[in-house]
């Protein structure tokens, strides 16, 4: 494993996805708050209008009034759906919001049995809420509707069966049978909903780190790209140095072959670079003749590729002349485990001349000096004497 996936793996793993999973929930919880509010609203218009059309007017002999459930339907309607919007508009998607609306759902349901005179048909809307509260994929949600529905069914068994069950009288424990399917709808609702949290909580978490990880590599990559810039400037201006310095720079193989060379060496080995690519580094040095144990030397350090301690000085017979030239090799390992051996020659040629030329000059000074007949004494600024001839020291 490479040390980039390394760093990326890492970054993903120290993402804390609490906070994700959190607004996660809030914000889907939110939109499923925002279909209840709009459903009990719907609900609590259709009760209304169901209780005008079913009985709207209660008789007594010839005389009638406004059935009670006109009324129950319009107040308790209202105060039912009253607690939901405002939660909704205060707090959408906390906990506290999704169990007012189940609690909400739960009291239209019975509502909506109330003003039906406690038709059996009408017991279906229990269930059918309790499916709709699954899409909060929450359990307790289940469980506080599932609580409210058996409080709703005991105490108005208790103080009026017939609003709950169409008649008038019944063995007081009616409501554990109806409590029952409820609770037998929840065997699979709470199950259901408790996966279906997890696999969206987990999907909702692997979407988190797949982004964090594209991020992270896109860093990675801008990070590495700057680098790989900075890099090829640096390679650039480097290039551009041993490109263009005086000294002969040649970069060899594992074989001790030429595979690179700068643009000093056509001045001083007078073949072309294309033609000493590729070419045995001895091979060129051999066509120049230099001494035996230069190349013995030289040859030990391509044959070991390691570097030298310091400059080793040959000399060459170049069109007939001489050229002196110092070697310095220098042992390159890349990561891949290639080796390279770049050796820098440096033209000494005209420092040796000047002091060849130099010692010369001072063996012909003093065969001059001896020549004269007389006492030649070379005396400095101190008075101290640097130099006599040979009749002064007769």
């Amino acid at each position: 494993m490479s040390s980039t996936e390394t760093e990326i793996i890492s970054r993903i793993h120290e993402i804390d996805t609490t906070k994700v999973r959190r607004d996660f929930w809030q914000d889907a919880c939110a939109k499923v708050d925002k279909i209840f509010v709009r459903l009990l609203c719907a609900q609590w218009i259709g009760i209304v209008v169901l209780s005008f059309v079913v009985s709207p007017l209660t008789w007594i002999g010839q005389t009638s009034y406004v059935n009670v459930h006109v009324y129950a339907s319009i107040g308790l309607g209202f105060l039912i759906i009253l607690a939901p919007v405002i939660m909704y508009f205060r707090n959408p998607g906390s906990m506290w919001s999704r169990h007012v609306i189940a609690i909400a759902q739960m009291l239209m349901g019975a509502l909506l049995i109330h003003v039906t005179g406690g038709r059996i048909e009408s017991h279906f809307h229990v269930f059918g809420s309790l499916a709709l509260l699954a899409f909060y994929r929450d359990w307790r949600v289940l469980v506080t509707g599932t609580v409210v529905v058996a409080a709703d069914h005991v105490i108005r068994e208790l103080v009026s069966p017939i609003s709950v069950y169409g008649v008038l009288q019944t063995s007081g424990w009616r409501w554990l049978e109806h409590a029952w399917w409820v609770v037998f709808e929840d065997l699979f609702l709470i199950p259901a909903a408790m996966r279906a949290h997890k696999e969206a909580g987990d999907l909702v978490e692997s979407n988190f780190r797949q982004r964090a990880a594209v991020q992270s590599i896109k860093v990675i990559v801008e990070e590495k790209t700057a680098e790989l810039i900075e890099s090829k400037a640096e390679a650039e201006r480097l290039a551009f140095v041993v490109k263009n310095t005086d000294d002969i720079v040649f970069v060899l193989d594992e074989q001790g072959c030429v595979s690179w060379v700068n643009g000093a060496f056509d001045g001083i080995y007078h073949i072309s670079e294309s033609e000493a690519v590729g070419r045995p580094y001895l091979e060129l040095l051999a066509a120049d003749k230099i001494d035996e144990q230069s190349h013995s030397i030289i040859g030990h350090y391509i044959d070991n590729m390691v570097g030298s301690m310091g400059d080793l000085i040959t000399v060459r017979n170049r069109d007939n002349g001489k050229r002196f030239v110092s070697h310095e090799f220098i042992f390159k390992e890349h990561e891949e485990g290639v080796h390279e051996l770049v050796v820098i020659e440096s033209d000494q040629t005209e420092i040796m001349l000047a002091q060849e030329r130099a010692r010369l000059a001072y063996e012909e000074s003093e065969v001059l000096m001896d020549s004269f007949n007389g006492s030649v004494v070379g005396v400095g600024g101190d008075w101290s004497v640097f130099k006599w001839n040979k009749i002064a020291v007769e």
